[in-house]
């Protein structure tokens, strides 16, 4: 059975449905009418430059906890009016000062250990060194950040913390239309939650699943271990 069939045939099982879309994110910028896309793991703006590319025009906040990729992050938004980058912070379930591990190939770099799974399939990941960054909360700055904004767009890419960010998020979420997210089929973060756990978290907070797409698998053996998910509050795209 081709990936597409297995993954639509999961969707029904757990209650969804899935429907097509060009990419994990830039269509649904445009058709949902996007105000405001919020970029958690924003890297060096590699999502941002894509919907800039694509034709969104509105308003991008980044945020980026790894120094280096922070400062990548501040020169490639120099030039757009509409593009904010917050302060180097790590956003997660509540206030804290932690360490983040910076990956080899810095897009995988986490607040959370390696597991040896993730670093079989992709040895260039492995962590080099360690950075003190301060973590906060979406829902202590929602207010302010969403100001003058109705149709908000929130992307997801923490390497294994999404359940982190997610339970600091509960109440912007009653606000915000959609959320695009990487998910893992298996832990290659310690203390990682899997696909299977976000799924009923949506669901439970009145998303429905909107997309899948393929993403991180395994060289050696093709098995798909992270896929991009994007949920869309039904109320908010009829």
């Amino acid at each position: 059975m081709a990936l597409k069939e297995i993954l639509r045939a999961a969707s029904r099982y757990l209650g969804y449905e899935i429907s097509r879309y060009q990419t994990p994110m830039i269509s649904p910028l445009l058709s949902l009418n996007i105000d405001l896309l919020i970029d958690i793991g924003a890297n060096t703006g590699q999502t941002a430059i894509q919907a800039r590319h694509d034709g969104y025009k509105n308003q991008i906040l980044s945020f980026e906890p790894l120094l280096d990729a922070h400062k990548s992050l501040c020169k490639n938004s120099a030039n757009d009016s509409r593009w904010y980058v917050f302060r180097r912070c790590a956003l997660g379930s509540s206030p804290s000062i932690s360490l983040i591990n910076v990956a080899g190939n810095s897009g995988s770099s986490s607040i959370l250990d390696m597991l040896p799974r993730h670093i079989k399939a992709a040895p260039e990941s492995q962590y080099s060194s360690s950075q003190e960054v301060e973590v906060i909360t979406l829902d202590s700055i929602f207010s302010e950040i969403s100001k003058n904004h109705v149709n908000i767009f929130l992307k997801i890419d923490t390497q294994g913390y999404e359940h982190e960010v997610l339970a600091g998020s509960i109440n912007a979420l009653q606000k915000i239309k959609a959320v695009q997210l990487e998910l893992s089929t298996t832990q290659l973060y310690a203390s990682q939650y899997l696909y299977d756990y976000f799924f009923d978290f949506f669901k439970k907070n009145d998303y429905q699943l909107w997309g899948l797409t393929p993403g991180f698998s395994d060289p050696r053996t093709g098995e798909l271990l992270q896929f991009d998910a994007l949920f869309v509050r039904p109320d908010r795209f009829k």
